[in-house]
């Protein structure tokens, strides 16, 4: 559903969102209902600062063994020193479309360059439909707006995905309709990870 907290007033951001809780011992995930997302100002000037409340995931995402078995695949790949520890984990589940409409462009990234405050995110590519651009931008850990990223990566292929921890600066060029007359979009999944206590 369209995410009402866009404060440049647009309505090109579809969104949904939900929480997991993972045991680092036993692998288990729960869902907590309920829950909002809070990002500081610092990390995002444009829509941080206050708790947002989106539309919560669909019955079927949250009972979806694909969907369990992707969390646990992806705190698997994350650094061993950090996974080694037995704690609790927090995952942010964000499902995201961006829209293109004839003669507008959709804003992966409204905020421009920024940091994430979560420890780790990884991004999935699910689709990409009659859209030019979205290009991945990374500009390392340390940040000179004048810079030119360091790498840039456009996801392509259904599941095209990257990890980044907290330190990675990154932005994602806008998307507009590739044919110039009909809609476009792009869908990720967004699945972010922090440490409990």
């Amino acid at each position: 559903e369209v995410d009402t907290h866009m404060a440049d007033n647009g309505r090109y951001r579809l969104r949904r969102y939900g929480v997991f809780y993972l045991s680092q011992k036993s692998l288990r995930l729960d869902y907590q209902s309920n829950t909002t997302f809070y990002q500081s100002l610092g990390s995002n000037p444009i829509n941080g600062g206050i708790n947002r409340g989106f539309s919560s995931l669909s019955d079927s995402t949250i009972e979806s063994h694909f969907l369990h078995a992707l969390i646990r695949l992806d705190f698997k790949n994350l650094p061993n020193s950090i996974t080694c520890k037995n704690k609790s984990w927090k995952i942010g589940v964000h499902q995201i479309k961006i829209k293109s409409f004839t003669g507008r462009i959709g804003l992966p990234t409204p905020e421009g360059i920024h940091r994430d405050d979560e420890s780790f995110t990884v991004q999935h590519l699910i689709d990409r439909h009659n859209i030019a651009s979205g290009e991945n931008l990374f500009y390392g850990q340390s940040l000179n707006p004048s810079k030119e990223a360091e790498i840039k990566w456009l996801q392509k292929d259904f599941f095209d995905s990257y990890y980044f921890d907290k330190s990675v600066w990154h932005s994602v060029s806008p998307v507009e309709s590739l044919d110039g007359v009909n809609e476009g979009y792009r869908d990720v999944l967004l699945l972010d990870f922090v440490p409990r206590g």
